[in-house]
């Protein structure tokens, strides 16, 4: 198990409730293959450039301990979906 970091950018226009949804989906993937540490949620935020045509993104960032496949199960769910912006994830 390995510790990781990661930023996710949500699109705002979103309802409040799907964004939520959308957080609890990657926490549910994430503790399929092991543990949540942290979760910090920044909330809208304006972007540095556009993104997929909008100028704003929910933040989310969260640390974790797990499998190395996990990641790659959070990036393919996040490649299918177009509610999530970007994501990046990285080893601590």
């Amino acid at each position: 198990m390995r510790k990781y970091e990661g930023m996710i950018i949500i699109d705002p226009k979103l309802e409040e409730e799907k964004i939520k949804e959308k957080i609890e989906d990657v926490k549910k993937i994430i503790e399929k293959k092991g543990k949540i540490e942290k979760i910090d949620e920044w909330g809208k935020r304006q972007l540095a450039y556009p993104i997929k045509k909008r100028e704003e993104g929910y933040y989310l960032v969260i640390e974790f301990e797990a499998d190395g496949s996990v990641i790659q199960d959070l990036r393919k769910y996040m490649d299918i979906g177009t509610d999530y912006l970007r994501y990046m994830f990285i080893r601590r």
